[in-house]
């Protein structure tokens, strides 16, 4: 074979390979850049997942810690549910006193305040601005630790030997206060139950230099005049909201409910004297108020059916009454006024 054929046939060789080389080059160069184009979107959907994931456990981790942290027995951190309380006051005493009916000296509760303990609580009902609120209040003798408002002889003698009382009356277990209703800061509250009008509240506190309870209070003659409605059963009672310091405290009683109309003489009805109705104690109370940094005032009236009447009387009879009070802090002093009348009409 000549020799200058077998190279030329050489060199076109080379040069075929050499063509197909440079045509199949750029195809797997562009197949090699597609892949990682794919391997890069890909890394960036995890990437992705991952950061979403990452931030779905922050929001987790941040809703947790914002939460109120669990009460733990042993920090002393309270164990009741939120937003509910538990207060009291336990009075002993040792108390000698002579109020015209001889010394007496007494070893027991009540001395200058009575004794109770008592729950109350508050609960948001979502975003509606409402929340329920609930009371429920028990008078304790601390002397026989007697539940409610029952006998208490601790030496006050007031009246007669040996006499004296719980500020309450009743013997059930929750005498002092008991109810729930509805509260919105905008509309005032709503609540239904055994609970104080807004008269005693001005006479036994408001009105008072000594405090409810304590010795010289007024609390203890004033509230008779007129026979004042202090803790009513049965009743209803509105919270106004505060207006440039003006509120006022609406209170409904609807009576005994007892179904009696006072000829039935059984032991239901009380027998024939005294005798009761359906709408003994029915009444209405109405308080106003005024309130700043240095002045108080109130001017309550209230209009009442008496609880019985006798075998002479045709009728219940009506305690009707009113009051106003006042004071003023002078800063180094301050003066209390009242003011209290009352009838019994009717009967």
């Amino acid at each position: 074979m000549n020799p200058y054929r077998m190279k030329a046939t050489h060199i076109a060789v080379a040069a075929l390979f050499g063509v197909l080389g440079a045509t199949a080059l750029p195809v797997h160069a562009e197949t090699e850049i597609e892949a990682l184009k794919r391997e890069l979107a890909e890394q960036r959907v995890l990437i992705e997942k991952l950061l979403a994931a990452q931030n779905s456990q922050k929001a987790a981790i941040e809703k947790i810690e914002s939460r109120p942290a669990p009460a733990q027995a042993s920090s002393g951190a309270s164990l009741l549910p939120p937003g509910v309380t538990v207060y009291g006051t336990l009075d002993v005493n040792v108390a000698s006193a002579n109020s015209g009916y001889g010394r007496k000296t007494t070893v027991g509760s009540g001395g200058m305040t009575a004794s109770s303990i008592g729950v109350k609580g508050q609960k948001e009902l979502g975003d509606t601005g409402l929340r329920v609120v609930a009371e429920a209040e028990m008078g304790i003798d601390l002397t026989t630790g007697v539940g409610g408002n029952g006998p208490n002889a601790n030496g006050v003698n007031n009246a007669v030997p040996s006499s004296g009382g719980f500020t309450g009356t009743g013997s059930q277990i929750f005498s002092r206060q008991a109810y729930a209703g509805l509260a919105n800061d905008n509309y005032g509250q709503l609540t239904i139950g055994r609970q104080y009008t807004g008269s005693y509240v001005v006479d036994a506190v408001l009105a008072n230099a000594f405090g409810p309870g304590l010795y010289g209070s007024s609390m203890a003659y004033m509230s008779n005049v007129g026979s004042m409605p202090a803790r009513v059963n049965n009743s209803i009672a509105y919270h106004s909201p505060s207006f440039s310091g003006f509120s006022g405290w609406l209170t409904w009683m609807a009576g005994n409910e007892n179904n009696c109309d006072g000829n039935i003489f059984n032991s239901v009805c009380r027998g024939a004297n005294p005798r009761v109705t359906d709408s003994s104690g029915e009444g209405i109370d109405l308080a106003l108020f005024y309130r700043s940094k240095t002045l108080t005032a109130a001017l309550t009236t209230w209009e009442v059916k008496r609880a019985n009447y006798a075998t002479n009387e045709t009728g219940l009879a009506k305690n009707k009454a009113w009051q106003g009070v006042i004071s003023y802090d002078f800063g180094f002093l301050r003066l209390y006024g009242a003011y209290l009348t009352g009838r019994v009409s009717g009967g």
